[in-house]
């Protein structure tokens, strides 16, 4: 089966600038901004060959946007429970904050798009790392 090969040509003039924004985002640091986290080390050891599942959430929000930056806040929350019981075997709870600097202003629906999209891609490294440091 053959494949269509997208040239720039073929992407409508909106994701052509959507493209030119994130392109001209640079990142500028992250900081932890609270962080909270609790290991039931027997219930872990009880596990033996029992099985895990964690879940997973991010809540990404604007916090601030002047001309020549914004901040992204990212909450996490980082859940394992033994299959078949409620109570938390590991939980994590952690607040990320990053600086994005502009290369020329933008629009706060933008910004916001970055926000919610874009920044958990910056942000989700950040948190795997620091989850397993634990």
């Amino acid at each position: 089966m053959a494949t269509k090969k997208v040239s720039p040509h073929n992407v409508d003039r909106a994701a052509q600038a959507r493209i030119a924004f994130i392109r001209s985002v640079k990142f500028g640091g992250l900081g932890l901004d609270e962080v909270s986290a609790s290991v039931d080390r027997a219930a872990l050891a009880a596990v033996g060959g029992g099985r895990l599942s964690a879940e997973v959430s991010i809540k990404q929000e604007l916090l601030s946007h002047d001309l020549d930056n914004f901040v992204v806040q990212a909450k996490f929350t980082v859940i394992e429970k033994q299959e078949g019981l409620d109570t938390p075997v590991v939980s994590v709870k952690a607040t990320f904050s990053a600086r994005f600097e502009l290369a020329e202003k933008a629009s706060k629906e933008a910004v916001e798009a970055f926000a919610h999209l874009e920044a958990r891609l910056i942000f989700f490294p950040y948190i795997r790392h620091f989850i397993s440091d634990i």
